[in-house]
């Protein structure tokens, strides 16, 4: 049979009385920080006042009457870069103006459709406030009823213009398509 021979231990080194405290390995069940902050920071933290709630809330309304000024540059660039488009013969430089151009006119279009939004729940707001002085109970809308209100005001401007038809089957379109992907596949005959 076999003899078990005890191994010889290896003598321990005294541990001074400030390591006494602390584990002899790190804990692997312990997950380790991510930022580790070997020096501290003496500088002063620095502050953008866009992002600093020290700075004041933001007010939308104010933001873009302080940037109007924009508006104007910009149309002034789309008039710039049309211009260029015609004086330009390269395909290539053609296309990085065409871009350009498309990116601020839909970048326009943007703006406006959210400016009349705005506008549209100013006025439900203006109302409201009204009828608060004549001595109604306030009532504040829910998210959902002022996207109904938005949606059934752009329907109502698409009716006007003309375009109602062309906008409601361009969105069954759309939906259609979302769904077409939900539906199971048809087996094919061998």
């Amino acid at each position: 049979m076999f003899t078990y021979v005890k191994s010889k231990k290896r003598p321990e080194k005294k541990r001074s009385k400030a390591d006494r405290k602390k584990p002899r390995e790190v804990s692997s069940k312990i997950k380790p920080s991510k930022f580790k902050q070997i020096l501290p920071d003496k500088k002063r933290p620095v502050r953008d006042p866009r992002f600093d709630d020290l700075s004041g809330k933001f007010n939308k309304s104010k933001f873009n009457q302080a940037y109007s000024f924009l508006d104007k540059k910009r149309e002034k660039e789309i008039q710039k870069l049309k211009k260029e488009l015609n004086q330009t013969s390269n395909e290539k430089e053609k296309e990085k103006i065409n871009q350009a151009l498309n990116l601020i006119t839909q970048e326009n279009l943007r703006r406006k459709a959210e400016k009349e939004k705005d506008e549209i729940i100013q006025e439900r707001r203006k109302k409201e406030k009204e009828l608060i002085k004549q001595g109604k109970k306030p009532y504040f809308l829910k998210k959902s009823e002022e996207k109904n209100i938005l949606l059934i005001s752009k329907y109502n401007k698409l009716k006007s213009e003309g375009k109602l038809d062309q906008f409601i089957a361009k969105r069954r379109k759309r939906n259609a398509a979302k769904e077409h992907k939900y539906l199971p596949e048809r087996k094919e005959k061998k």
